[in-house]
């Protein structure tokens, strides 16, 4: 009986600790940003030019980046499969927006 009053007790607490407080990821707090050069472990698109997100591995940490539509990139960001295939690092601003990643630049490293 106890365990599973623990059980439901977890379950109804985490919708209130996922909405409660700043939503930080990876050490970035909501509404900061960082800078960071990686590898990049895996590109999500639909097609070569409607590139969706980024798995961006720095070290030993990775970050799952989405692409903002508010933003105007320089980047061609068809290029990502290419530093994908051949290792080759990019440089990434990225910025915390209520718990998710958004690239704000992204270059050749």
């Amino acid at each position: 009986m106890t365990k599973r009053l623990c059980a439901v007790l977890l379950v109804l607490s985490a919708p209130l600790t996922a909405c409660s407080g700043s939503a930080e990821v990876s050490g970035i707090s909501d509404g900061e940003t960082k800078t960071a050069t990686g590898v990049l472990l895996d590109v999500d698109a639909e097609s070569i030019d409607q590139v969706e997100g980024f798995i961006l591995k720095v070290g030993d940490e990775t970050y799952d980046v989405l692409i903002a539509d508010d933003v105007e990139y320089e980047f061609p960001l068809g290029h990502l499969q290419e530093h994908l295939q051949d290792a080759l690092p990019v440089t990434v601003e990225m910025e915390n927006r209520e718990g998710v990643l958004y690239a704000l630049s992204v270059d050749d490293a």
